[in-house]
């Protein structure tokens, strides 16, 4: 299985995502942390395995929307398929669909993954956790465990009908128990028993049937043993019959090795490797072949093309002509350009003079006393007119504001007159005003005890804020910050609370006084608030009219000031009317327009008189350039003339000729150089290739020494001879393991040591077995029917009802046990079996799984340690290293045992690949790595890659560079 593509509907913190893998074998998804890799990770095992409801929950898209989405795999059949799941659809379940939309069967997915569970994916292709790392090591039973369930095609059935037989027989029945159903048959069974014995007639007729059916029943009994023991030898002679095949073929292996040499000396893989040096070697020396006819091609060219060279100097001059060539080309371009700006200056000096409209010619300009002086004469009086005659409208304006102002005033301070007291009025509202007070206020009250105390307090408060204001004035322009916060604060809050004291002696002393002066009469009362308010108007409008008064006065002089401002402006005016007149005078062209656009017609004028200069330069260096191109096109074709005709009428026609020429001739240059240079570089990979032959060659001689042969052929048949003895001794230990997962032990090594039944005479002996069994139980079933006729009689003689209904039931508990007994004894059986099972698995598989392992661990550490292996006195792994010395697990760092870790996934994965290919998730699986080690890591999963889809998530690029070079077009950044 490979994944091509993923898209996301909705998951965590990705919503509406794709990701394409294509035929990419190894992809590297790279990203900080909180990228969202341990998300996509997630999201693969969800789209291959489902998730329980609840940690569904957990990857609920952020902003909403429905969870799930597709992936497309490539299945073992090379075709594509796809995988869909969506959270709030048939709970999640998967629907694949093929390459042509076909829903597929329910149970397709499962059986492409080869019954693979997500708990055995997580212990070996999933890097995430490390599920094999156990506290105190592996033991052999655990990884036999894990051997177990990927023979079982990859499923935990195994370890849940070993739960579910382990649970059934605690439940059915436990040593010194009480509670399982058997212990309680058991005891009913016994009770029962004693109750029968009492209640048992004691009738020697009784006695003697009694003990003529226990006769029967012993008899019955050791029938009974016999069968089982005959079908036992039975089962035994069946799987001895049915590996028979596996047994003839083994000693006729045995008997065909004797013909070979007990030891065949002959290289590991030698005719593979024989084989694919032949096939790299014949390359090579085809490759030197054909360098040496290219090298007689090359120097037959190389003399030709010398043949057709002009000599180097004559070429030198010619290059040095055209790189001065370019200086004409530069001049005649400055040539085309100058006559440009020529005419272009014509024409700008014509437009602008017709611009101005003022019948002006460039003589009369060049016979003009402008300067830059009269520039700025012009500029001055336009800027000086302006300014005055702006000045002049203000001051008008604002004269005509002032008198209008003046005007408003006037009324104002007239009308506010009328609405003010004369001084007599006010001095009888006043004197009514205070015998009203007179009479509201007694001079008898100012002897009251509470107006004497409200005064003395009064001025006490004055004197004591007096006090603390110039306190706090002291302080705070002391140099003592500190303590002058401190103090300057104690004193608020000392002052604060005596105020608050006064303030509340205060308020009571008042409502007392006021409580007594309620009897005065309203009218005085009323009179008084009249004369009051009318008082108050009256300092209202007295107060504006005085504002009024100020107001008129500063209008007034603000108007006389105005008025001085504006003759002052009248004679300037004046005075820039006679300078513009002499300027008039001076240039005629003046007198129809107006000052302020006199500075514009100086800058326009000073313009036209610099292009007129401009351009006569312009005239004079177009004189000394056309001197110099002729020149040099004199020069040129007098010098090569006889290489090239000349044509006089186009003198760069005869310069691109000269540049072709340069051109061949440069090129044979080139041609040549390139072929002294391919002449040397193929002198050199002769030698490289001649040199890389050696090396193959002297393998292959060392191949042919190992296999103790002098030719090809010889060493061709020798590789055919031990091809056939090593086929033979495989087959050989195939059919040994075959044996051993059938037969028991003992009986193998009788087996194999050539103690062994014939087909014929298994036959016979199964027959003659089963024909025991039958005779066996045809007189088991007649003591059977005894035993029934003589309980018949024991049941008559039963003198009771009771000893009957006890009888009954204690048969009834009896054939219940029995039947418990059997069930149990069946489950018993079972779980012997799935202990022997598992016991071959350990020793069957774990050492190829352990030997692969060791394989991968040696390279991941660079051959520190050589071979992986258990220690049978305490079960668990041990490690040689290359030293000879073993090692504990915890004698290991943790960077090393990670690796060990990896190396036994990574053994398991590659046993595994005969029957299953599943991609490999690796989460930043070796952060303990060193560098170097996880260079080699990643050297491993290069390889690794060739066999397994690597989907490899990490923080960081490969570092190996080989490996990032591969990937480099296939890493997707995660922002």
């Amino acid at each position: 299985m490979k994944i091509k593509q993923l898209h996301i509907y909705g998951f965590g913190k990705w919503q509406d995502q794709k990701w394409d893998f294509n035929d990419q074998q190894l992809s590297v998804i790279a990203g900080e942390n909180e990228a969202g890799k341990s998300t996509i990770r997630a999201f693969i095992l969800f789209m291959l395995f489902g998730l329980p409801p609840q940690q569904r929950k957990r990857y609920l898209p952020k902003r909403g929307g429905q969870l799930g989405g597709r992936m497309i795999i490539q299945g073992s059949d090379g075709q594509d398929y796809t995988i869909e799941r969506v959270d709030n659809r048939s709970n999640a379940e998967a629907i694949c669909y093929d390459q042509h939309g076909q829903k597929l069967a329910p149970d397709w997915l499962t059986e492409e993954l080869n019954g693979v569970d997500r708990t055995l994916y997580n212990q070996i292709f999933n890097f995430d956790v490390f599920a094999l790392q156990v506290e105190g090591g592996f033991s052999k039973e655990q990884l036999g465990e894990i051997l177990l369930s990927i023979g079982m095609t990859g499923s935990d059935r195994i370890y849940q009908t070993e739960k579910q037989l382990n649970k059934s027989l605690d439940d059915q029945f436990k040593k010194g128990g009480s509670k399982p159903r058997l212990n309680q048959l058991i005891k009913q069974l016994t009770e029962q028993e004693k109750e029968l014995k009492q209640l048992e007639d004691t009738v020697e007729a009784y006695q003697a049937h009694q003990e003529k059916s226990q006769a029967y029943q012993a008899e019955m009994k050791a029938i009974r043993l016999e069968i089982g023991r005959l079908k036992n030898e039975l089962n035994l002679l069946v799987e001895q019959q049915r590996v028979y095949p596996a047994i003839e073929t083994y000693h006729l292996n045995k008997q065909e090795l004797l013909e070979y040499p007990e030891q065949i000396d002959f290289p590991e893989q030698g005719e593979e490797r024989y084989k694919r040096l032949k096939e790299t070697l014949q390359p090579l020396q085809a490759d030197v072949e054909v360098i040496k006819r290219q090298l007689t091609e090359l120097k037959s060219d190389h003399d030709e093309l010398v043949e057709h060279l002009y000599p180097k100097q004559i070429i030198n001059q010619i290059e040095k002509r055209l790189n001065q060539a370019r200086e004409y080309q530069a001049l005649v371009q400055e040539k085309y350009q100058i006559e440009r700006q020529i005419k272009e200056k014509n024409q700008s000096i014509s437009t602008q003079l017709n611009e101005l409209q003022l019948n002006l010619t460039e003589a009369d300009l060049e016979d003009l006393p402008l300067n830059y002086t009269t520039e700025q004469t012009w500029q001055d009086l336009a800027e000086q007119a302006v300014q005055n005659k702006q000045k002049l409208s203000e001051n008008k304006s604002l004269l005509e504001t002032l008198i209008n102002q003046k005007s408003s005033l006037t009324t104002e301070r007239e009308l506010l007159e009328t609405k003010t007291l004369s001084a007599r009025e006010k001095e009888m509202t006043e004197q009514e005003l205070e015998q009203i007070n007179q009479r509201l206020y007694q001079p008898k009250q100012t002897d009251h005890p509470l107006i004497k105390q409200y005064n003395t307090q009064r001025i006490f408060n004055i004197v004591m804020i007096s006090i603390l204001l110039l306190s706090i004035i002291l302080l705070l322009s002391s140099k003592h910050s500190l303590l002058n916060s401190i103090l300057t604060g104690a004193l608020l809050i000392v002052g604060g609370i005596f105020i608050w004291q006064q303030m509340k002696l205060r308020k009571k002393s008042l409502h007392m006084l006021n409580t007594q002066t309620e009897e005065a009469t309203a009218e005085w009362h009323d009179r008084r608030i009249l004369l009051m308010e009318k008082l108050t108007s009256h300092d209202h409008h007295r107060d504006q009219l005085l504002l009024a008064s100020n107001k008129l006065k500063e209008v007034d002089d603000q108007y006389h000031v105005v008025k001085e401002q504006l003759v002052t402006l009248e004679l300037e005016e004046a005075r820039l009317t006679q300078l513009i007149n002499e300027e008039k005078s001076k240039f005629s062209f003046l007198q129809s327009l107006s000052v302020q656009f006199w500075p514009d017609l100086a800058g326009r004028l000073r313009d036209i008189i610099d292009l007129m200069h401009q351009r006569d330069q312009l005239k004079a260096t177009l004189t000394d350039l056309k001197e110099q191109l002729n020149q040099f096109e004199v020069e040129t074709i007098e010098q090569f003339g006889q290489l090239i005709k000349a044509d006089k009428t186009d003198f760069q026609s005869y310069l691109d000729q000269l540049k072709d020429l340069l051109f061949q001739q440069q090129t044979l240059l080139d041609r040549k150089d390139k072929l002294e240079s391919r002449l040397t570089t193929m002198y050199d990979e002769q030698k490289q290739a001649e040199a890389k032959t050696i090396p193959y060659q002297k393998e292959l001689d060392e191949l042919l020494a190992l296999a103790k042969v002098n030719s090809e052929e010889d060493f061709i048949k020798k590789a055919k001879l031990y091809q056939q003895w090593h086929e033979l001794k495989e087959t050989q230990q195939e059919m040994v393991r075959q044996i051993k997962v059938h037969l028991p032990d003992d009986l193998v090594g009788s087996i194999l040591a050539g103690g062994y039944l014939t087909k014929t005479e298994l036959n016979a002996k199964i027959q003659s077995n089963e024909a025991e069994l039958r005779a066996l139980d045809h007189q088991l079933n007649d003591l059977i029917k005894k035993d029934a006729d003589l309980q018949a009689i024991l049941n008559t003689l039963a003198h009771s009802k009771a000893s009957l209904e006890l009888k009954h039931a204690f048969h009834l508990t009896r054939d219940k046990l029995i039947e418990g007994a059997k069930e149990w004894l069946i489950n018993q059986l079972a779980l012997m079996q799935i202990e022997r099972t598992k016991t071959i698995f350990q020793t069957s598989y774990l050492p190829v799984v352990l030997e692969k392992a060791s394989a991968f661990f040696m390279q991941l550490t660079k051959g520190r340690y050589m071979n992986i292996d258990f220690d049978l006195d305490h079960t668990q792994l041990f490690l040689l290293a290359s030293d000879q010395q073993t090692y504990q697990l915890e004698e290991l760092s943790q960077g090393t045992m990670d690796q060990l870790f990896v190396s036994i996934r990574l053994g398991i994965s590659s046993w595994l690949a005969e029957h299953i290919q599943l991609p490999f998730l690796i989460d930043d699986g070796f952060v303990h790595f060193d560098q170097q080690r996880k260079q080699e890591m990643e050297r491993i999963l290069e390889g690794l890659s060739d066999v397994h889809q690597i989907i490899y998530f990490t923080k960081d690029i490969p570092t190996n560079e080989q490996l990032r070079d591969k990937v480099e077009d296939r890493v997707i950044i995660l922002s």
